[in-house]
């Protein structure tokens, strides 16, 4: 299993999160809804989790950034 050193609790929502959204998205993609309906459930929910992983994404790198600057001062 693969363990994250030291998670911060924004980390672990954010993880948490992403897993829900995820799960939502292969949930709407079984469900037996008319098929525009569940490709429109699928597309927002995949929207939503791929906007949780940029806004991670981006909030590692900003914290990545400032550490490099603190330590080059």
């Amino acid at each position: 299993m693969i363990r994250i050193r030291d998670p911060s609790r924004e980390t672990v929502i954010q993880y948490g999160l992403m897993v829900l959204s995820g799960l939502g998205c292969v949930t709407a993609a079984v469900a037996p809804i008319e098929p525009t309906q569940q490709v429109a459930l699928v597309s927002v929910m995949l929207g939503v989790t791929v906007g949780l992983w940029v806004g991670h994404l981006v909030q590692t790198l900003q914290g990545a950034v400032d550490d490099v600057t603190q330590v080059n001062g």
